[in-house]
């Protein structure tokens, strides 16, 4: 009896087996048809576009997608575009059909028509306007363009331009899963802050996604580009430290009937304890706060802090590695 409940298991992993690998090969293989069965791109003569490359922008070649949901090649039915001072923010796509596998392109078109700006994105949407508004103060509409390209928690791009006096990249912003909470003018000098939330402590010592801290960020119009001014805005950060440290205590009062630490929600504490502390670091407070952090958090969870503090205070000081101000290869 034991011998047949023994192979009786053994078949049926070995079905349960077999049936995962004959699903992930019929799932690579449709992915590759999929992918063979993409429209052609077709990439004619560069354009002029007026792009000053000593500010660290590039003019992308003039692609030309043939898309099926339309006889009018670059443009389709789901197609929307916004005109800004002398040039066209058009966001297209095409749909393959019947897969319904569905790609989105944003390009800046110059007045000529020519495309000196091609984003490609992926396949889930995300891709096109987040904002037409004046960003720099001068009276003429920028516009904050984004890309996403699909996958768990990633990966969105940000792209902030200027059309007056000339087309220009005002900052590349890799955000990850972060997201621009909002744009707004922070101080009342007539130019435009883009608030951010920095992901960039995601998963950290394999904290769960959602006890991850998402960082405050500030950008600012400086010099003819967008840079971290964060520390302009020392009240938001501060904010975020206050909200970090209710939190904590909210955790810990939630699990007063806990007496070992050990055994306490590890992913929750430990995510609002490192924001909490991250935030610190962005302001040069560290050690004020960790003082305060020492008496309000369990020891284990300060030791596992302090372990970490060097790495938490080099993850911080990336931040600015988030901006460039040349366009990525796609």
């Amino acid at each position: 009896m034991r011998r047949r409940v023994r192979v009786l298991r053994r078949v049926f992993l070995a079905t349960v087996l077999l049936c995962a690998f004959l699903g992930g090969t019929v799932y690579v293989l449709s992915r590759l048809v999929r992918y063979l069965r993409r429209p052609p791109v077709r990439q004619s003569e560069s354009a002029s576009s007026g792009v000053d490359k000593e500010r660290g922008s590039t003019a992308a070649s003039k692609l030309e997608w043939e898309v099926l949901e339309s006889t009018v090649a670059g443009t389709s039915a789901g197609g929307s575009a916004r005109s800004v001072p002398g040039y066209t923010v058009k966001t297209t796509a095409y749909t393959l059909i019947p897969d319904g596998y569905r790609e989105t392109r944003v390009a800046i078109l110059d007045p000529d028509g020519k495309v000196c700006v091609d984003l490609e994105g992926g396949p889930y949407g995300g891709n096109g306007t987040h904002a037409v508004i004046d960003l720099t103060g001068d009276g003429y509409s920028d516009a904050v363009l984004s890309t996403y390209s699909g996958g768990a928690h990633c990966c969105t791009t940000y792209y902030l331009y200027s059309f007056h006096p000339r087309l220009q990249l005002l900052a590349c912003v890799s955000a990850g899963n972060g997201t621009i909470r909002d744009i707004k003018d922070l101080d009342h000098d007539g130019k435009m802050e883009v608030l951010l939330t920095d992901d960039a402590f995601s998963y950290y010592d394999n904290l769960a996604y959602d006890c991850s801290p998402g960082l405050p960020m500030v950008l600012g119009y400086r010099r003819g580009r967008y840079v971290d001014v964060t520390l302009d805005f020392p009240d938001i950060v501060k904010a975020d430290i206050r909200q970090a440290k209710a939190e904590v205590v909210d955790i810990l009062d939630r699990n007063r009937a806990v007496k070992e630490a050990w055994q306490l929600p590890r992913d929750p504490l430990d995510g609002a304890i490192l924001r909490w502390f991250a935030d610190a670091v962005v302001l040069g407070e560290e050690e004020e706060q960790l003082r305060i952090i020492r008496k309000t958090a369990p020891k284990e969870r300060v030791a596992w802090l302090e372990a970490n503090r060097a790495e938490i205070t080099e993850f911080v000081g990336r931040r600015e590695s988030r901006l460039s101000y040349e366009l990525p290869e796609n």
